[in-house]
């Protein structure tokens, strides 16, 4: 396992290793996408590709997709909390059933046993399209924290 991350380099472990299931961080993935290598390799290991973190900008997910198939899941949470929100991959979609463009506007639900609250500043659930800050249950906590 290296420390420092080389698209390249991930790529050919993937096609080496035939590598079924991944995870990567979002900005990881915008790089995979980006590297030339990435139509020279042999991907047709993966099978689920787990993205954590930011949002992929729209042109990305369709990028992925299209080499990829639509094999992602989308998580979002916290190094104390690990995921709080799931998006499976049959959410991740960037055209409708007619073929016209459709758009991600979501992070998916919470996931097993994460109670999450968007909240004013003053404690109190935001209404749908404010923003707020999250609020997970304590007992999401992965121990030590």
């Amino acid at each position: 396992m290296s420390k420092d991350f080389s698209p390249d380099r991930i790529l050919d472990t993937i096609e080496e290793e035939k590598i079924t299931t991944a995870v990567f961080g979002s900005n990881y993935l915008n790089q995979l996408m980006n590297s030339p290598m990435i139509d020279k390799c042999d991907l047709r290991s993966l099978r689920r590709v787990a993205v954590t973190g930011a949002p992929l900008p729209e042109e990305a997910w369709k990028k992925a997709i299209q080499r990829f198939g639509n094999i992602f899941v989308h998580t979002y949470g916290l190094s104390e909390v690990a995921a709080i929100t799931c998006m499976p991959a049959y959410n991740v979609v960037v055209e409708d059933l007619h073929g016209r463009e459709a758009t991600i506007h979501f992070c998916g639900k919470e996931t097993q046993y994460k109670e999450i609250r968007i909240v004013h500043e003053e404690g109190k659930p935001v209404t749908d399209g404010e923003i707020g800050d999250t609020i997970v249950n304590r007992m999401a906590f992965i121990v030590g924290y």
